[in-house]
């Protein structure tokens, strides 16, 4: 059964490409989410560096200069969620930057005329905050894995 960890799956199927049915071992999934989540987290950094002017508002932002503070700390995490061995840190730092711009969030909700959109955006990076750290306990949990199987097989 554990030949089968090993065998590469299609993604978005259950079924390897020889037509045995294989799941990619929770790791590997996680590992490529993080990847996907460093891409996206590239692409909304840099639009927020950018055009602070035309973005922030999207996302709640009003402050130009603090828009683009949140875009570059975006994009120094870039590097570590996509290609960082190990992720976990990398996200962590994710995690970590989510709950400052929320907390910035609330803090512009207090004098804004609307303080429903902040909060509702703050409360959508707490969410993703939340499955940011699903993600950091996986992929610790691989690292000790790898870890202990290595020691074993040595």
């Amino acid at each position: 059964m554990s030949h089968l960890i090993n065998k590469p799956a299609i993604v978005g199927t259950i079924g390897a490409p020889d037509g045995s049915m294989v799941r990619p071992s929770s790791a590997e999934g996680t590992k490529r989410f993080t990847r996907f989540v460093g891409l996206v987290t590239a692409v909304l950094g840099g639009a927020l560096v950018a055009a602070p002017a035309r973005v922030g508002p999207m996302m709640a932002l009003t402050d130009p200069t603090a828009t683009r503070l949140i875009g570059l700390a975006d994009l120094a995490l870039v590097p570590g969620l996509v290609a960082g061995r190990p992720q976990w840190p990398w996200l962590a730092g994710r995690a970590v930057l989510n709950l400052v711009i929320a907390g910035h969030l609330l803090t512009l909700a207090r004098d804004a005329e609307r303080p429903r959109f902040p909060r509702a955006v703050a409360a959508a990076f707490g969410a993703i905050t939340v499955g940011d750290v699903r993600g950091i306990a996986a992929l610790r949990r691989s690292v000790t894995d790898d870890r202990h199987k290595a020691r074993w097989t040595a």
